[in-house]
């Protein structure tokens, strides 16, 4: 059974952005995120032909885990302005590739996503969720596994028990004792991941790990346990998802519909020159017609040097710069 790809763009674009540095169009425009965006995305294209894919996106505006902790997410600095700038060009290319786009206001990206997989999963289908994001190991059964886009680990039930030692159902109370740092999770103060990890392999819960709190040992693990018992039931509804997010409707998701037209523009507006040839081989789409030519160390599509001649005459009639090509004719 082919599988749906559902894709957290927000947590992509952010782990772009801060990966790749100092990456700007000629004129300065950052495309940091987008560049790392794009080129995660066609590798998913690659390795999941014939899949349908969706993207879900943060929405700036408070959400209803902020109404549960006034200090959810606040530590967290502010989207960078050079980020922000991007995130409209990545739904651009994520249109341009003809993939569904959702975001809710009031609620997250994970939150939308576990909606999608939910109900995808009660019509029998299977789902990869493509994201980082700890909180996702909650969603995974025997028809949702998890890509993480930073390491390409692909985790389902059973890899997610030989590395924790728990079943992925508990994974909620073991970031509830731990905390999350980038969400402003509190946790429990003084309890780290080893601890955690005993405490869950023993007490499978949190209810269950304070209904015996008697039994935990050493005493001074207890004590930090019993001062920090209001924190720990808080952050367990926080890391918990909602299922339920309204006006979500997963009859959207089709496979990738891509506008080659859109995309050549987006593409050639942000240089990614690579990109548009990589694209047009992952939709088995003829390049041989576009003749390349080589300006020194960088090639580019003679077409694209042919439709933008202004920006490239300096370059072709530079002396100093060696120019090679394939096929090349008069023009």
């Amino acid at each position: 059974m082919k599988k749906i790809l559902l894709i957290d763009g927000t947590y992509i674009a952010y782990r772009s952005f801060f990966a790749i540095r100092n990456f700007q169009t000629t004129s300065g425009e950052p495309t940091n995120a987008v560049f790392g965006f794009v080129s995660t995305l066609l590798k998913l294209l690659k390795e999941f032909p014939d899949c349908s894919f969706a993207v879900a996106f943060d929405v700036k505006a408070p959400t209803f885990r902020h109404q549960m902790l006034e200090q959810y997410k606040i530590t967290r600095k502010p989207m960078p302005d050079a980020l922000s700038a991007q995130i409209p060009v990545i739904k651009e290319v994520v249109k341009g590739f003809g993939i569904t786009i959702y975001e809710r206001a009031g609620y997250e990206a994970d939150d939308i996503l576990a909606t999608i997989a939910t109900r995808l999963v009660g019509a029998g289908m299977d789902v990869l969720l493509v994201t980082g994001d700890k909180d996702a190991f909650q969603l995974l059964s025997e028809n949702v596994e998890i890509l993480n886009p930073a390491t390409w680990e692909i985790t389902n039930t059973k890899s997610f028990i030989e590395k924790f030692s728990f079943p992925h159902t508990a994974s909620v109370d073991y970031l509830a004792l731990v905390g999350d740092v980038s969400d402003n999770i509190p946790g429990v103060p003084g309890i780290g991941e080893k601890t955690a990890l005993k405490l869950i392999s023993q007490f499978s819960s949190i209810e269950s790990l304070y209904e015996r709190i008697d039994e935990v040992e050493p005493v001074s693990v207890r004590k930090k346990l019993v001062a920090g018992k209001d924190l720990a039931l808080l952050s367990k509804q926080l890391v918990i998802l909602k299922k339920d997010v309204p006006g979500i409707s997963e009859q959207d998701i089709c496979p990738p519909k891509p506008d080659l037209s859109a995309i050549e523009s987006i593409f050639q507006r942000l240089e990614f020159r690579k990109f548009l040839g990589q694209t047009k081989e992952l939709f088995g789409i003829s390049t041989e017609d576009d003749e390349m030519l080589a300006l020194g160390q960088v090639v580019i599509p003679f077409s694209e040097i042919l439709s933008e001649q202004d920006r490239f005459r300096p370059l072709c009639e530079d002396p100093k710069i060696l120019k090679t090509g394939s096929g090349l004719k008069e023009k």
